[in-house]
């Protein structure tokens, strides 16, 4: 399968870290990879869940949890630090990359509706200049 599409409305695994290293991708046509949150936490087993959902065939891209509520630097460097390690761990140029962002866990989705769209926006301008697709990734409650 290559790594650049799957067709709307697929199925995929969303994969973080408190999940072992190989989950039931039946179904699945993609997987999204919990790589980082903020700038100072790795998903210790997103290497392996990387290898293993590219093993199982599908596409494969990785997600940032925010940390970086309505802050545009916070977002960059957040958006920086998940870059490098997508780099590191083996996501090819081309994939998605997403902003995770949701409220809790250091992250506040309650600033100004102008002041959360320029963090999101510039954290994935930064995901575009590295080469990956860009996504927010979140729910309706919050987006609206």
């Amino acid at each position: 399968m290559s790594n650049s599409t799957v067709s709307k409305k697929s199925y995929g695994v969303d994969v973080a870290s408190y999940q072992s290293t190989s989950v039931n991708y039946t179904g699945a046509k993609f997987a999204i990879i919990k790589l980082t949150q903020g700038t100072d936490y790795l998903n210790p087993k997103a290497g392996a869940q990387i290898k293993s959902a590219k093993a199982n065939g599908l596409l494969v891209g990785g997600y940032f949890y925010a940390t970086h509520s309505n802050s545009v630097s916070r977002a960059r460097a957040e958006a920086k630090y998940a870059v490098a390690k997508a780099k590191v761990l083996g996501i090819p140029t081309g994939s998605y990359l997403a902003d995770d962002w949701e409220q809790g866990s250091g992250n506040s989705v309650n600033g100004s509706t102008s002041a959360n769209t320029d963090a999101i926006l510039a954290a994935m301008n930064v995901i575009k200049e590295a080469g990956y697709k860009p996504l927010v990734y979140s729910g309706a409650y919050v987006l609206r």
